[in-house]
Protein backbone atom coordinates (compact mmCIF):
# COMPACT_ATOMS: atom_id res chain seq x y z
CA UNK A 1 0.00 0.00 0.00
CA UNK A 2 2.58 2.66 1.01
CA UNK A 3 4.75 1.59 -2.15
CA UNK A 4 1.70 2.76 -4.40
CA UNK A 5 1.81 6.41 -2.59
CA UNK A 6 4.09 8.46 -5.30
CA UNK A 7 5.40 11.90 -4.97
CA UNK A 8 2.53 12.43 -8.26
CA UNK A 9 0.03 11.27 -6.12
CA UNK A 10 0.73 13.64 -2.97
CA UNK A 11 1.39 16.64 -4.89
CA UNK A 12 -1.54 16.53 -7.18
CA UNK A 13 -3.40 15.78 -3.69
CA UNK A 14 -1.74 19.12 -2.79
CA UNK A 15 -3.15 21.63 -5.34
CA UNK A 16 -6.33 20.16 -4.62
CA UNK A 17 -6.38 20.97 -1.07
CA UNK A 18 -4.78 24.84 -2.23
CA UNK A 19 -7.34 25.13 -4.60
CA UNK A 20 -10.13 24.68 -1.34
CA UNK A 21 -8.09 27.55 0.65
CA UNK A 22 -6.60 24.92 3.34
CA UNK A 23 -2.90 25.97 2.57
CA UNK A 24 -1.55 25.91 5.95
CA UNK A 25 -3.33 22.34 6.58
CA UNK A 26 -1.21 21.30 3.08
CA UNK A 27 2.42 21.40 5.24
CA UNK A 28 0.20 19.94 8.35
CA UNK A 29 -0.83 17.16 6.40
CA UNK A 30 2.66 16.43 4.20
CA UNK A 31 4.67 16.54 8.00
CA UNK A 32 2.38 13.62 8.83
CA UNK A 33 2.52 11.58 6.03
CA UNK A 34 6.66 12.26 5.79
CA UNK A 35 6.68 10.90 9.65
CA UNK A 36 4.54 8.06 8.92
CA UNK A 37 7.03 7.04 6.36
CA UNK A 38 10.05 8.05 8.43
CA UNK A 39 8.68 5.32 11.15
CA UNK A 40 8.29 2.89 8.75
CA UNK A 41 11.62 2.87 7.18
CA UNK A 42 12.51 2.78 10.43
CA UNK A 43 11.21 -0.31 11.26
CA UNK A 44 12.03 -1.85 8.09
CA UNK A 45 8.40 -1.55 6.82
CA UNK A 46 9.23 0.29 3.58
CA UNK A 47 12.42 0.03 1.51
CA UNK A 48 12.65 3.23 -1.20
CA UNK A 49 12.64 6.24 -2.19
CA UNK A 50 10.86 8.59 0.33
CA UNK A 51 8.52 10.29 -1.61
CA UNK A 52 7.24 13.14 0.35
CA UNK A 53 10.67 14.29 0.73
CA UNK A 54 10.34 15.02 -3.43
CA UNK A 55 7.52 17.30 -2.51
CA UNK A 56 7.58 21.03 -1.71
CA UNK A 57 6.33 22.55 1.13
CA UNK A 58 4.47 25.72 0.85
CA UNK A 59 5.40 29.04 2.22
CA UNK A 60 3.65 30.06 5.57
CA UNK A 61 3.11 33.86 6.30
CA UNK A 62 5.33 35.34 8.97
CA UNK A 63 3.12 35.70 12.34
CA UNK A 64 3.84 36.10 15.84
CA UNK A 65 4.95 33.18 17.54
CA UNK A 66 4.03 32.29 21.15
CA UNK A 67 6.93 31.35 23.45
CA UNK A 68 7.33 31.36 27.41
CA UNK A 69 8.43 33.83 28.84
CA UNK A 70 11.60 33.06 32.10
CA UNK A 71 8.45 33.34 34.17
CA UNK A 72 5.92 31.58 32.62
CA UNK A 73 8.30 29.01 32.10
CA UNK A 74 9.00 28.21 36.08
CA UNK A 75 5.37 28.17 36.09
CA UNK A 76 4.57 25.62 33.93
CA UNK A 77 7.60 23.31 35.51
CA UNK A 78 6.22 23.82 38.81
CA UNK A 79 3.09 22.09 37.86
CA UNK A 80 4.82 19.18 36.08
CA UNK A 81 5.45 15.59 37.40
CA UNK A 82 7.89 13.53 36.26
CA UNK A 83 8.17 12.47 33.09
CA UNK A 84 6.59 15.43 31.96
CA UNK A 85 8.67 17.98 33.56
CA UNK A 86 11.76 16.71 32.23
CA UNK A 87 9.72 16.27 28.55
CA UNK A 88 8.97 20.01 28.95
CA UNK A 89 12.46 20.92 29.61
CA UNK A 90 13.56 18.83 27.03
CA UNK A 91 11.84 21.01 24.56
CA UNK A 92 12.86 24.32 25.93
CA UNK A 93 16.45 23.88 26.34
CA UNK A 94 17.39 21.46 23.77
CA UNK A 95 14.46 22.22 21.19
CA UNK A 96 13.30 18.84 20.82
CA UNK A 97 10.32 18.45 19.01
CA UNK A 98 7.89 16.45 21.83
CA UNK A 99 5.91 13.79 20.13
CA UNK A 100 8.44 13.08 17.30
CA UNK A 101 11.71 13.06 19.15
CA UNK A 102 11.89 13.43 23.00
CA UNK A 103 9.14 10.68 23.77
CA UNK A 104 10.99 8.38 21.15
CA UNK A 105 14.46 9.30 22.38
CA UNK A 106 16.10 6.11 23.68
CA UNK A 107 18.39 5.81 26.13
CA UNK A 108 21.48 4.35 23.73
CA UNK A 109 21.48 7.88 21.98
CA UNK A 110 20.05 10.00 24.95
CA UNK A 111 22.30 12.74 23.44
CA UNK A 112 21.78 12.09 19.88
CA UNK A 113 18.70 11.53 18.03
CA UNK A 114 17.71 9.79 14.67
CA UNK A 115 15.80 12.26 12.03
CA UNK A 116 15.27 11.16 8.72
CA UNK A 117 17.79 8.41 8.65
CA UNK A 118 19.97 10.91 9.57
CA UNK A 119 21.68 10.46 13.46
CA UNK A 120 22.41 14.16 15.20
CA UNK A 121 24.53 15.03 17.88
CA UNK A 122 22.46 17.54 20.13
CA UNK A 123 24.11 19.29 23.30
CA UNK A 124 23.20 19.24 26.55
CA UNK A 125 22.10 21.93 28.44
CA UNK A 126 23.40 21.89 32.00
CA UNK A 127 19.46 21.88 33.55
CA UNK A 128 19.33 18.49 31.33
CA UNK A 129 22.32 16.51 32.94
CA UNK A 130 20.78 15.94 35.95
CA UNK A 131 17.38 14.68 34.94
CA UNK A 132 18.55 12.88 32.19
CA UNK A 133 21.08 11.06 34.40
CA UNK A 134 18.28 10.02 36.69
CA UNK A 135 16.26 8.64 33.89
CA UNK A 136 19.01 6.96 32.36
CA UNK A 137 19.62 4.81 35.38
CA UNK A 138 15.73 3.91 36.23
CA UNK A 139 14.35 1.06 34.96
CA UNK A 140 15.31 -1.58 32.15
CA UNK A 141 13.66 -0.11 28.86
CA UNK A 142 15.12 1.10 26.26
CA UNK A 143 13.32 4.21 25.79
CA UNK A 144 14.79 7.52 28.32
CA UNK A 145 10.75 7.74 29.06
CA UNK A 146 8.59 5.33 28.96
CA UNK A 147 5.13 4.01 30.36
CA UNK A 148 3.91 2.24 33.49
CA UNK A 149 4.98 -1.21 31.15
CA UNK A 150 8.13 0.12 30.32
CA UNK A 151 6.48 1.16 26.38
CA UNK A 152 6.46 4.29 24.66
CA UNK A 153 4.69 7.40 25.63
CA UNK A 154 2.11 7.77 22.66
CA UNK A 155 1.14 11.57 24.46
CA UNK A 156 1.38 13.69 27.17
CA UNK A 157 -1.40 16.14 25.94
CA UNK A 158 -3.43 15.52 28.73
CA UNK A 159 -0.67 16.46 31.22
CA UNK A 160 0.42 19.14 29.55
CA UNK A 161 -3.13 20.26 28.77
CA UNK A 162 -3.88 20.02 32.79
CA UNK A 163 -0.24 21.47 34.21
CA UNK A 164 -1.04 24.68 31.44
CA UNK A 165 -4.19 25.54 32.96
CA UNK A 166 -3.09 24.61 36.82
CA UNK A 167 -0.49 27.38 35.74
CA UNK A 168 -2.68 29.68 34.14
CA UNK A 169 -1.20 29.67 30.72
CA UNK A 170 -3.03 30.00 27.37
CA UNK A 171 -2.47 29.64 23.81
CA UNK A 172 0.68 27.28 24.92
CA UNK A 173 1.17 23.95 23.03
CA UNK A 174 3.77 21.10 22.70
CA UNK A 175 5.51 22.75 19.89
CA UNK A 176 5.77 26.45 21.89
CA UNK A 177 9.57 24.73 23.65
CA UNK A 178 10.65 24.83 19.86
CA UNK A 179 9.16 28.32 19.58
CA UNK A 180 11.23 29.25 22.96
CA UNK A 181 14.16 27.75 22.50
CA UNK A 182 14.68 29.41 19.16
CA UNK A 183 14.32 32.97 20.05
CA UNK A 184 15.97 32.69 23.51
CA UNK A 185 19.26 32.13 21.53
CA UNK A 186 18.78 34.76 18.73
CA UNK A 187 18.08 37.30 21.99
CA UNK A 188 21.60 35.93 23.39
CA UNK A 189 23.35 37.12 20.18
CA UNK A 190 23.60 33.42 18.87
CA UNK A 191 24.30 33.92 15.10
CA UNK A 192 22.37 32.47 11.71
CA UNK A 193 24.27 29.83 11.13
CA UNK A 194 24.76 28.19 15.16
CA UNK A 195 21.03 28.82 15.47
CA UNK A 196 20.40 26.96 12.04
CA UNK A 197 22.72 23.77 13.23
CA UNK A 198 21.25 23.75 16.95
CA UNK A 199 17.65 23.81 15.59
CA UNK A 200 18.58 21.28 12.72
CA UNK A 201 17.29 23.16 9.70
CA UNK A 202 18.43 22.14 6.48
CA UNK A 203 17.19 25.28 5.02
CA UNK A 204 18.35 28.64 6.42
CA UNK A 205 14.48 30.52 5.48
CA UNK A 206 13.29 28.92 8.77
CA UNK A 207 15.22 31.17 10.94
CA UNK A 208 12.56 34.21 9.47
CA UNK A 209 10.19 32.66 11.09
CA UNK A 210 12.01 32.80 14.78
CA UNK A 211 13.27 36.21 14.02
CA UNK A 212 11.24 37.96 16.85
CA UNK A 213 11.85 38.96 20.03
CA UNK A 214 9.99 39.83 22.85
CA UNK A 215 9.01 43.63 23.53
CA UNK A 216 10.95 43.45 27.08
CA UNK A 217 13.70 42.57 25.21
CA UNK A 218 13.82 45.05 22.59
CA UNK A 219 13.12 47.71 25.29
CA UNK A 220 16.00 46.66 26.95
CA UNK A 221 17.96 46.89 23.88
CA UNK A 222 16.66 50.27 23.21
CA UNK A 223 17.92 51.48 27.06
CA UNK A 224 21.57 50.38 25.91
CA UNK A 225 21.65 53.47 23.78
CA UNK A 226 24.18 55.98 25.40
CA UNK A 227 23.67 53.77 28.23
CA UNK A 228 27.24 55.80 29.80
CA UNK A 229 26.65 58.81 28.63
CA UNK A 230 25.42 60.84 31.57
CA UNK A 231 22.25 63.17 30.86
CA UNK A 232 21.73 66.58 32.33
CA UNK A 233 19.28 68.99 32.09
CA UNK A 234 20.68 72.20 31.49
CA UNK A 235 18.71 75.44 32.50
CA UNK A 236 19.00 78.46 30.07
CA UNK A 237 19.05 81.39 31.57
CA UNK A 238 17.15 84.75 29.80
CA UNK A 239 18.72 88.29 30.77
CA UNK A 240 15.41 90.56 31.02
CA UNK A 241 15.87 93.27 28.40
Amino acid sequence: MLGQIHPFLIDKHKQKRIAAGHRVAVNRELAALSAMFNRCMEWGKFEGVHPVRKVERLDEPLSRLRFLSDEEEQKLVNECQEPLRSIVLLGIYAGLRINAEALTLKKQSAAAYSKNGETQTIPLHSKLVDPQRRFLESGEGGLLFSNQAGGLILSVRSAFTNACERANLSGVTPHTFRHTFAPRLGMKGVNDITLQALERWKEPKMIRRYAHLSQEHLADAIEQIGSEVPTRVTTQKTVAS
